[in-house]
């Protein structure tokens, strides 16, 4: 479910930046714009990874963007991993494979963080992963898939949903599991035994999912 974080100033000077960034690890929110953020660490050479695809619909003058939280018990410490427009579309991003991730997906209004939604889970090698998201009056939902069989397009095993209506950083030991949700534009379903995409699905929504 989403999350609706607090509206951020915004950021003109270095010193204010600065401030900005102390102000956020103390709060435990990530509202800052994505230029003053770290980039990921994309995977050592012969490390596993998991390719992650991340598609968004949003008003024309917003932006969108996928974090990654290091500090994943307080959901602190954002790094840059992917983000685009509905005119420029986010590249596909690699994440460590076999150890537990934690991702933020956040739409940006106006230069300020308008909302949120939050993630853990442990990606596995070679498996294809898509974030979807939209946003709906001041709201942000959205789901993670593993996407490695496009026709059969399901959350992660052990995906756990971080953020709630009401708590920004649900604790791990309570999160609960996330689920898909039922309007997604990938997903499917059966006809006479063969399984089928959701009619509304474009290329767009598919497009990166097989490998190349």
């Amino acid at each position: 479910m989403p999350q609706r974080l607090p509206q951020a100033q915004p950021q003109r000077l270095p010193l204010q930046i600065a401030a900005a960034l102390a102000l956020a690890t103390l709060a435990g929110c990530t509202s800052l714009p994505e230029a003053v953020l770290p980039d990921y660490p994309a995977p050592a050479p012969g490390q596993p990874w998991a390719r992650l695809s991340l598609r968004a619909a949003v008003p024309g003058n917003d932006r969108f963007a996928l974090r990654v939280l290091a500090d994943e018990a307080q959901c602190q410490q954002a790094q840059r991993l992917t983000g685009g427009t509905p005119q420029q579309p986010a590249l596909p991003a690699r994440l460590a494979a076999g150890q537990r991730v934690t991702l933020e997906f956040v739409v940006h209004r106006s230069g300020q963080t308008a909302c949120s939604v939050r993630w853990s889970f442990t990606p596995r090698a070679d498996r294809l992963y898509l974030v979807q998201g939209m946003t709906v009056a001041d709201g942000c939902p959205a789901q993670l898939l593993d996407t490695t069989q496009p026709e059969r397009a399901s959350p992660p095993a052990d995906l756990l949903l971080r953020s709630t209506a009401t708590q920004a950083c649900v604790p791990l030991a309570q999160a609960q599991a996330a689920r898909a949700q039922a309007a997604s534009p990938i997903r499917g379903g059966q006809v006479n035994g063969e399984a089928v995409l959701n009619p509304r699905a474009t290329t767009d929504d598919l497009r990166g999912l097989i490998r190349p």
